[in-house]
C-alpha cells in the first residue's frame, strides 16, 4: 500500500518509509487502546517534523480521524489525561 502524496517533486523512499513507521504505529496503538494521543504518536526532534508532513495524507488515506477531546468523547473512549487535547480513532 503506497502513501505517496503526488507533487512536483513527488516525496522519498525514506519519507514514505517513515510515514508507513508512524502508520504502523498509530495502528498498534488504537487497536490496543480504541484510540491515540496526538501527543502519543508525534514524538520528538525527526518524528515529530515526519508527523507534520505526513498527518494530512494519513487522515485522508487511511481510516482514521482526528478529534479534539472533550467532556463527552473522554467518557465515551475512557480517556484519562489533563486537558483536552486531539486524538487520532478509527471513522
Amino acid at each position: 500500500m503506497k502513501f505517496r502524496f503526488e507533487n512536483s517533486k513527488g516525496t522519498s523512499e525514506k519519507s514514505d518509509n517513515a510515514t508507513l513507521k508512524l502508520i504502523n504505529k498509530l495502528c498498534n496503538i488504537i487497536n490496543e487502546q480504541g484510540y491515540c494521543l496526538e501527543s502519543d504518536i508525534r514524538g520528538k526532534g525527526q518524528t515529530e517534523l515526519q508527523w507534520k508532513r505526513s498527518i494530512q495524507q494519513i487522515l485522508s488515506v487511511g481510516k482514521f480521524q482526528k478529534v479534539r477531546l472533550n467532556k463527552k468523547i473522554k467518557a465515551q473512549y475512557n480517556v484519562v489525561c489533563n486537558g483536552y487535547p486531539f486524538i487520532i480513532v478509527n471513522r
